[in-house]
């Protein structure tokens, strides 16, 4: 028997260690090297692995293969096992594992004998900003942070748990299989909820905890009093905001305006991401119907001549290249962006690309890469009336000596705010306020600065995934549906949203509340006032905020869509897709919850179509 038929979690390479630079300043470099220690895995995943065998002579069968180890994935592979006791399930992760419960381990030097040795800095809430940067975790992508390691976006997100609004749903015009009762009944069952009790809208005794911000410094503490002070806000006598009142529950029917605290995936000071709730079970009691894949490369999924899913081409980090069968089905959760180009590099797209491509057609679906959408986000920058360097020593006994508790136990931020402006029904805008800065697009800010984020929770403008080559090592580029758009895709209309939460931001900045927090503005800076300064600061400042959903939406004919509402891709058996990509609209808010939605939900639909004569 090969080490692959008896290892839970083969690992056929171990990478070198992590390949980015510590931050110039000094604190980083000392808290990077703690934590870039030499792990064992504190639930025995260790004992697992095995050496690396060769792939050619490996003949791998399964029921179900699941491809991409992110959030989606990390749920439709627990919730197949668990709805379909027969199924074997292989799940397929290009990149290496990560939070010490999921077998993460790094090498490097390793002094500090106080720290506990089985930490790795996907652990650390406060460091989801810096791990964003780690280049051995994160696929090559120009300008946006996709992740490429076990757990994906969910081991370096801010852990923001913000639902899907009823009219989110309503809007996707899937019904009877997607709806808000659906939509709701699934966020609550897979919710464990560390808040207010006996409240309806949240779950209790599911596997993903949330709950509420543990530490409320005076900063974010100002921020919601600002808000509440700022009332009704005119510019040139016009009513551009109607006041904002504080919001107890931002997934609370009704509770999505205003400003409020957020609620976080975090369990015990340390991240607890979809991967580590679903899969840790898994790994820690190995069943012989789960099989995990790490530092293995999908590069195409085989299609009979029966249009039937099969097998999928794959290659190791060692380049050695093997098939491995489905026998039942093929489940693809490589995430909005890599989902569309695995469909392409398999014959499925546009006829055109395909073309362009020398890739032969399966089944021609023009829109696999398109409708993709984001929350495309702008910061404006402040100085803090008081510099807010944290003590990295006291902050680390805190978190390790007093039930993780502290700066490193929150990922740097607690409060928001969504805007609702006049004519809207809906929040058309969020801001985050970051009273020490880790916004991974802006960690070269100063501590002694202060940061608001706004993000469009509603572009009009939608982007494509263009795969530029048959080789799956060659990355895609994300560009605009409509090329004579400015490079970051927003419309006229979406540039103006900006320009008016930047208005906003400027009086909550100058309330009362925040004169002893707030000091001047450095960016975009007062002396761009005029809507037409502040609309060319927003075309060239605006960036991505990795919030990718839509690149092979949900549709009921090729024209309109990529899969169908049970997720099945149009026009070939065996095939779907349940990740991010099938989300037809960008919810209203942080997409993490949803997708973990989606995702529990597809397990229930293939698992029925599964088990149908």
């Amino acid at each position: 028997m090969t080490a692959s038929e008896i290892s839970p979690l083969l690992r056929p390479h171990q990478p070198s260690g992590n390949s980015a630079s510590p931050q110039s300043k000094p604190w980083m470099k000392a808290v990077l090297m703690i934590m870039l220690a030499s792990v064992l895995c504190v639930l025995n995943v260790a004992s697992f692995r095995s050496e690396s065998v060769p792939e050619s002579i490996i003949e791998e069968h399964y029921d179900v293969i699941v491809v991409g180890g992110g959030p989606a994935g990390s749920v439709v592979a627990s919730q197949l096992l668990a709805k379909s006791p027969s199924l074997s399930v292989l799940l397929i992760e290009a990149g290496d594992a990560t939070q010490s419960a999921l077998g993460g381990t790094f090498h490097s030097s390793f002094t500090d004998t106080s720290l506990p040795t089985h930490w790795t800095p996907f652990d650390v809430p406060f460091y989801w900003s810096h791990v964003a940067h780690l280049e051995a975790f994160h696929w090559n992508v120009s300008n946006t942070f996709i992740a490429k390691a076990l757990g994906g976006c969910g081991i370096h997100n801010a852990m923001l748990y913000v639902r899907a609004l009823p009219e989110d749903i309503l809007a996707w015009n899937m019904a009877p299989i997607w709806t808000w009762d659906v939509a709701q009944a699934i966020y609550i069952a897979t919710e464990d909820y560390d808040g207010p009790k006996n409240l309806p809208h949240h779950g209790y005794h599911g596997r993903v905890r949330t709950t509420r911000p543990k530490l409320l410094e005076t900063a974010s503490a100002a921020f919601v009093a600002g808000c509440a002070q700022v009332g009704d806000i005119y510019i040139s006598f016009q009513l551009i905001c109607a006041g904002l009142p504080q919001s107890e529950d931002f997934n609370a029917p009704n509770g999505r305006f205003g400003v409020g605290y957020y609620d976080f995936n975090i369990r015990n000071g340390v991240r607890d991401s979809a991967a580590m709730t679903f899969l840790k079970p898994l790994l820690t009691t190995p069943s012989p119907r789960f099989r995990l894949r790490l530092n293995t490369l999908v590069e195409k999924v085989n299609i009979d001549d029966k249009h039937r899913a099969v097998s999928v081409n794959i290659r190791t980090s060692t380049s050695i290249s093997s098939i491995i069968h489905a026998t039942e089905a093929i489940v693809l959760t490589a995430g909005a962006i890599h989902t569309p180009k695995l469909l392409t590099l398999s014959g499925i797209a546009s006829k055109n690309v395909l073309a362009d491509l020398d890739i032969p057609v399966v089944v021609d679906l023009p829109l696999v890469g398109n409708n993709l959408q984001d929350h495309p986000a702008i910061a404006l920058l402040f100085q803090a009336q008081t510099p807010l360097d944290i003590n990295f020593t006291t902050a680390w006994e805190d978190y390790i000596h007093r039930a993780a508790t502290g700066w490193l136990s929150t990922p740097g931020l607690a409060a928001g705010a969504f805007l609702v402006p006049p004519g809207s029904t809906a929040p058309q805008l969020q801001l985050t306020f970051f009273p020490r800065n880790s916004e991974p697009q802006w960690t070269n800010a100063s501590n002694s600065q202060l940061l608001f984020t706004i993000a469009l929770l509603a572009p009009e403008a939608r982007n494509r995934v263009v795969v530029t080559s048959k080789h799956m090592d060659i990355p895609v580029q994300v560009t605009s549906e409509i090329p004579q758009v400015a490079s970051e895709h927003l419309t006229p209309v979406d540039a103006y949203k900006l320009v008016y939460g930047i208005r906003v931001v400027r009086e909550i900045a100058a309330s009362l509340a925040m004169q002893e927090v707030v000091g001047a503005e450095v960016m975009p800076g007062e002396g761009k006032a005029t809507d037409e300064e502040l609309l060319e600061w927003v075309y060239t400042s605006v960036y991505r905020n990795s919030h990718w959903v839509g690149s092979a939406k949900m549709g009921t004919t090729a024209d309109n869509g990529v899969v169908n509402q049970r997720l099945q891709v149009l026009n070939v058996s065996r095939l779907y897709v349940a990740d991010a990509s099938v989300i037809p609209i960008i919810p209203n808010g942080n997409v993490h919850s949803t997708v973990v939605m989606v995702a529990s939900h597809a397990a229930t639909l293939i698992a029925q179509d599964l088990a149908a004569p």
